[in-house]
């Protein structure tokens, strides 16, 4: 392998984050999901850990894979996964990718499309009764909240690594954030 063994420069990690923030579902298919916006995201990582264009290659392959959860909520997989990789723990991350798809669905789901769209809809649609513009920045609102997340998400999960497994499995932020949005849903 042609790895370079260097920590990932903040140059690399933001331009991941960007991508993975802004085309993860542009690429979006029948087979492959979400796999295609991830590998892509992949690739300012991937270049700086490794010399190699045929590895490079190899790991981009590995990384446009079949991926499925919610757009928001994988900013903190991803920045997992980009953890790992950093410390080439390839096959960690893949597990983590294949592991965390279900749950940040689940939680990524609760939190933007029955904490925040209907509450803020509702409203919007009783000050558009009434005429007020205001109605469209409710409207606008929870999709601006949950893309600008994202950013916050990548980082805390950069830094967790796969450290982020006990989060999301209840025993961390992740669990305390599940227990508030089942009691707001409720």
């Amino acid at each position: 392998m042609a790895r370079t063994n260097k920590k990932l420069s903040a140059k690399a990690l933001k331009s991941a984050c960007n991508r993975h923030a802004i085309v993860l579902q542009w690429c979006w298919n029948y087979e492959k999901m979400q796999g295609s916006g991830w590998g892509y995201a992949m690739v300012p990582v991937v270049k700086e850990l490794y010399d190699d264009t045929a590895e490079q290659c190899r790991e981009l392959e590995r990384h446009s894979q079949f991926f499925n959860t919610n757009p928001f909520a994988s900013a903190l997989e991803f920045g997992a996964c980009v953890a790992l990789e950093e410390a080439y723990e390839t096959e960690m991350s893949d597990s983590l990718k294949s592991a965390l798809m279900g749950p940040l669905a689940a939680i990524g789901d609760t939190i933007a499309s029955v904490l925040l769209r209907p509450p803020l809809w509702i409203m919007a649609a009783s000050l558009a009764n009434e005429g007020n513009w205001f109605s469209l920045v409710l409207v606008m609102l929870p999709t601006l909240i949950t893309f600008v997340a994202k950013w916050p998400l990548f980082n805390y999960g950069y830094k967790k690594g796969a450290e982020i497994i006990n989060d999301v499995s209840g025993s961390g932020t992740i669990a305390n954030l599940q227990v508030a949005a089942s009691i707001l849903g409720m």
